[in-house]
């Protein structure tokens, strides 16, 4: 599991290569749960900068920034759609569930311009 974040952290600025929805979901489900881990540090130590936001937790958000924007990009063209489609995080509302129902489709089995579809296993027959 974390092979898959520090893959996704390595590659951040990748933006020529498919996303499984599998990477995709687990590196947020770890960035969302490293930021909550920092949340709770910030508030035992009392290291709230800002409000509400501690020290650790900033620094959390920016060095994630551009590798989430690096996986959402990315993700679109693992289902056989355009990295501009991202853009309808714009769209208030319906923006938002569109590219969250986008996020949830399934990998496309097929090769498309972004390369093979990296979840496929090819078997090899034994004579």
């Amino acid at each position: 599991m974390f092979k898959i974040y520090i893959k996704a952290l390595k590659k951040y600025g990748d933006y020529k290569t498919r996303f499984t929805i599998r990477e995709f979901w687990l590196f947020n489900l770890l960035s969302l749960q490293i930021g909550l881990i920092f949340i709770k540090i910030d508030s035992s130590f009392d290291l709230k900068s800002t409000g509400n936001i501690g020290a650790l937790t900033t620094l959390h958000s920016i060095f994630i920034f551009i590798p989430s924007i690096s996986v959402s990009v990315r993700r679109p063209r693992d289902v056989g759609k355009s990295d501009w489609t991202i853009l309808f995080i714009i769209i208030p509302i319906i923006g938002i569930i569109w590219l969250m129902a986008l996020f949830c489709r399934d990998t496309i089995p097929k090769k498309n311009n972004w390369g093979k579809n990296t979840t496929l296993r090819v078997s090899h027959k034994s004579k």
